[in-house]
C-alpha cells in the first residue's frame, strides 16, 4: 500500500493506493464531507487481492486534501432552497471543479482509464466524470446518489437539518465519534465506527456547508456542456 499527496487542478489531494500498480484501476470517490477512510478496508483489500489497483482519496475540503475558503453570504440552507427553485447559488466551486480534481488525480498517477465507484456526492462526481470525460471511465457504479434534479424528492427533514447544521464544537475523539454516528444515523447510513478512523478531525461542519453549496451550485444533468 502507498499513500501521499499529488498536485491536481491547482490544489493538493491526499490519496491511498493498494494492489499492483499494473492492475486495472478502480477509483473510489466518497460523499459529502466524508474522508476516504469511510470506504471499508475489507472491500478494498478484497479487490486488491484480485489484482486490481484500488485507489481512494480525500476530496477537496475533506481530510488531508486542500481546504478552499471563500467568504460567502449564502448559507447552505439558502443554497439548497435556491437550487430547488432554479435560482443561482453562490459557491467557491462546483462539482465540475471536483471532476477536474479527479482527472488531475488520474493524470498524476499515470492512469489513462479507470473504473469509478462513487457514494452520494461521490456518485454525482463519478456520473459527471462519465458524462464529461467518457474516455477516462471504464465503468461507473453510483451508490445512493442523484443527478441533482430539482424535481427529485427533497431530503428528509432530519437529514436536511444535519446538512445545514451550524458549526459544532468538537474537541475530543469521543465527541467526534458521537457526532459522526449521529450524523450517519440521520442520513440513513448504517451505524459504524469509521468515524473513529477519521480522528483527529481534519474536516468538520464548516466543510459540509462548503460542499453543500458546491452541490447546490451544480446544474442537474444531463446538461452538458457543463454549466455552473
Amino acid at each position: 500500500m502507498q499513500s501521499g499527496t499529488v498536485a491536481s487542478n491547482g490544489i493538493e489531494l491526499f490519496y491511498e493506493s493498494r494492489g499492483p500498480e499494473n492492475g486495472e484501476p478502480i477509483v473510489f470517490v466518497m460523499g459529502l464531507s466524508a474522508q476516504m477512510v469511510f470506504w471499508p478496508d475489507s472491500l478494498l483489500d478484497s479487490l486488491a487481492a484480485k489484482g486490481y489497483r484500488v485507489i481512494r482519496f480525500d476530496n477537496r475540503d475533506v481530510g488531508k486534501s486542500t481546504r478552499i475558503r471563500k467568504p460567502i453570504k449564502q448559507g447552505p440552507l439558502s443554497a439548497i432552497l435556491r437550487s430547488m427553485v432554479g435560482l443561482s447559488v453562490e459557491s467557491a466551486y462546483t462539482l465540475h471543479d471536483m471532476v477536474a480534481d479527479t482527472v488531475g488525480l488520474l493524470d498524476a498517477l499515470n492512469i489513462e482509464r479507470a473504473h469509478f465507484v462513487g457514494a452520494s456526492m461521490g456518485g454525482m462526481i463519478s456520473q459527471l466524470m462519465a458524462g464529461t470525460h467518457p474516455e477516462r471511465v471504464l465503468s461507473l457504479t453510483s451508490i445512493m446518489s442523484s443527478n441533482n434534479s430539482p424535481l427529485l424528492p427533497p431530503p428528509k427533514p432530519a437529514a436536511l437539518k444535519t446538512l445545514v447544521a451550524p458549526r459544532v464544537k468538537v474537541e475530543t475523539e469521543e465527541q467526534f465519534v458521537a457526532f459522526g454516528l449521529e450524523m450517519m444515523a440521520k442520513l440513513g447510513g448504517a451505524p459504524c465506527l469509521r468515524a473513529r478512523k477519521s480522528w483527529p478531525p481534519c474536516i468538520g461542519p464548516p466543510g459540509r456547508g462548503v460542499l453543500t453549496r458546491a452541490v447546490s451550485a451544480t446544474s442537474s444533468w444531463p446538461s452538458w456542456p457543463p454549466g455552473r
